[in-house]
This record gives C-alpha cells, sequence and structure tokens, in this order.
C-alpha cells in the first residue's frame, strides 16, 4: 500500500490515528502486503500507542494469525490472548461509523476463542441487519452485498471439520455444504477474491470433491501472494489437512 492510495473508510480512524504516519502505519499492518510486514508494523503501533484499542486490534490479530501460520506451540496460548484483547476493546469502539468495525473484531474474536458456530451466527446476523438498510439513504452502516458471508463463510467450515473429527459425517456434510455454497455466493459478489481461500478449499474437500480442492490449492500456491508468504512448512500442512479430510471421509 502506498500512500497514494487512500483505502475504502480511511477518514474514519482518524478518530483513532491523528497522526498521518500512524493511520498509514495502521493501514500498512492491515493490507497484508506479506506477513512479516504487517507483524513488524502492528508491534510499532503497539508499542506506540499501547491503549489504543485499533492498535490493540491490529496487535491482537496478527498474534493469533502469526501463531498459527508460523506454527507456534503456543497456538492456542496466543489465540486465546489475542481472544481476551479483543473482547476488552469491544465497548471502547462505539459511534455508528463504526457498526462495521465491531462486527470484525467479533468475528475475530470468535475466531481466535474456538467459537466457530458464534462465528457462523455472527454472520447471519450481520447479514439480516445488512437487508434492512438495502434502501436507506445513510452513510453508516451502509448496505454491503457481502456482509456477513466471511464470517459464516469461515464459521461453517470450521464446524465441519469438526464434526468430521468426531466422525459425525451427517453433521459434518451438511456444514461443508453450507461452507461451499457460502464461499462461492461470495465469490460471485466478490468477483472471485475468495476462491483460493482455504476455508472453501477443504470445506469442498469434506463435500467429497477432494480432487478439485487439491488442484484449487495446488494452483493456489503459485498464483496468490500470500501462499508464497507463508512459507513451505504451512503450504506442507494444509496439504496434510486435505489428505486427512480425504481419510476420515473414507474411513467412517
Amino acid at each position: 500500500m502506498t500512500k497514494s492510495k487512500t483505502p475504502e473508510n480511511y477518514h474514519l480512524f482518524k478518530k483513532y490515528f491523528p497522526n498521518e504516519d500512524d493511520l498509514f502505519l495502521f493501514y500498512q499492518a492491515w493490507s497484508n502486503d506479506t506477513f512479516k510486514n504487517s507483524i513488524k508494523h502492528a508491534n510499532t503501533l503497539i508499542k506506540r500507542h499501547p491503549n489504543n484499542p485499533m492498535a490493540i486490534f491490529i496487535y491482537a490479530v496478527m498474534l493469533g494469525d502469526g501463531s498459527i501460520i508460523m506454527k507456534k506451540k503456543s497456538e492456542r496460548a496466543d489465540r486465546l490472548k489475542a481472544a481476551k484483547m479483543l473482547k476488552g476493546i469491544l465497548p471502547r469502539v462505539r459511534g455508528r461509523e463504526f457498526n462495521r468495525m465491531r462486527e470484525i473484531i467479533r468475528n475475530e474474536y470468535y475466531f481466535m476463542s474456538y467459537q466457530p458456530l458464534k462465528q457462523y451466527k455472527l454472520g447471519v446476523e450481520v447479514e439480516l441487519k445488512n437487508r434492512k438498510n438495502k434502501h436507506k439513504k445513510i452513510s453508516y452502516p451502509k448496505y454491503r452485498e457481502d456482509a456477513g458471508l466471511y464470517s459464516q463463510g469461515v464459521g461453517s467450515s470450521i464446524l465441519a471439520y469438526n464434526f468430521l473429527e468426531k466422525g459425525n459425517l451427517k453433521r459434518s456434510l451438511h456444514w461443508a455444504k453450507i461452507t461451499v455454497k457460502t464461499w462461492e455466493k461470495l465469490n460471485v459478489i466478490r468477483d472471485n477474491h475468495f476462491q483460493y481461500d482455504f476455508f472453501y478449499i477443504q470445506g469442498l474437500a469434506m463435500t467429497g470433491e477432494h480432487k478439485k480442492a487439491m488442484d484449487l490449492y495446488k494452483l493456489a500456491i503459485k498464483k496468490v501472494e500470500y501462499y508464497k508468504n507463508i512459507g513451505k512448512p504451512t503450504i506442507k500442512t494444509c496439504i496434510a489437512k486435505l489428505e486427512k479430510i480425504e481419510r476420515l471421509k473414507n474411513q467412517y
């Protein structure tokens, strides 16, 4: 991200970062140009502004996601620490213009705290609320065609995998169908922006589309910068997970 490009709602976050350099750093951390840079920027912000809700938000997200991607032994502890931080800032993020931000914080909180059903239900809640704003002439929260779908897609994918691990193929398939339908709807709306998201790919595998899922993931490794960025160990872990899904489905 360059300073010549102004992200959507950039001006809103001046409430939290009046200093232009800090505001730019916040968006750099959030833009995920490279994951290492995002972590570096988030660490810089939290040192400068240890009590700033948005600095805490981006630091918590990078703490949890970083622990997952880097396969840290402290992953569970890091995610729960991140969840506690996210829960702590929710009451401090106020104003109609920050409704969307509160949804994002709640989504990250449910993910970090291992609550996929609540994450999915959040997505449904947001989608229903959003429909009411479709024909309203208001500034915030504006109608968004994709509202709530990301939370539904991630939550349902995790639920499907959890049920598969427990041997409940019926419930796993139920949630896997929901996740595939949700991601495909999201991809239509967002011009295939999420076609390589791993939660979508593992959803395909759990509906029996294992070859399609594996082919899509191998294509993603070659085409998407994010997958190059996370490194070979994480890529191998994801491939191993897709292979495990195949074994579990055949086992039960």
